[in-house]
């Protein structure tokens, strides 16, 4: 009864958080943060552009795991490979340390400046620490039942 809640509750936030986070990295992160570092060259641009790439990727995590939770429950999503869960914990440290950014005295350097400025709008993906939050919520929870193997594919629909 109460995981069937829980997973109500997954949905919602993937619907209402998630979806418009992810969507607006999507749209706006290439030219934001991938284009510089092709037409500019230079270690904040390139720098800048890997953590993209490492936020993409706990983003991508995020959803899988929101999608096995949803689809299998917290047995599917304790099944799931220990690399996901990696990741996504890589994308939250990610927003936490953007976020602990802000709070640093301002420095007037010409590259370190524009990547501060950069860096800190990584700060803006906040609310995926909700879903991601639930999930290992979740994980806790339930951790006193024995898991069954790890899996690495896709949840087994039906």
């Amino acid at each position: 009864m109460f995981e069937r809640l829980s997973r109500g509750l997954a949905v919602i936030e993937a619907l209402i958080v998630a979806l418009p986070v992810t969507g607006l990295f999507l749209a706006f992160g290439p030219t934001q943060f991938l284009a510089p570092a092709y037409d500019f060259p230079g270690v904040a641009t390139i720098a800048i552009a890997a953590i993209a790439v490492l936020a993409f990727a706990g983003i991508c995590s995020g959803w899988v795991l929101l999608s096995t939770f949803t689809i299998g429950g917290a047995a599917m999503l304790r099944r799931r490979a220990t690399a996901w869960r990696v990741l996504a914990r890589a994308g939250v440290l990610l927003v936490l340390a953007s976020a602990a950014s802000l709070f640093l005295p301002r420095v007037d350097a010409d590259g370190l400046s524009s990547f501060r400025f950069d860096f800190n709008i990584f700060s803006m993906a906040w609310p995926l620490l909700l879903p991601l939050a639930h999930l290992e919520l979740e994980l806790w929870l339930r951790s006193r039942r024995p898991a069954p193997a790890a899996t690495g594919g896709p949840p087994a629909i039906g």
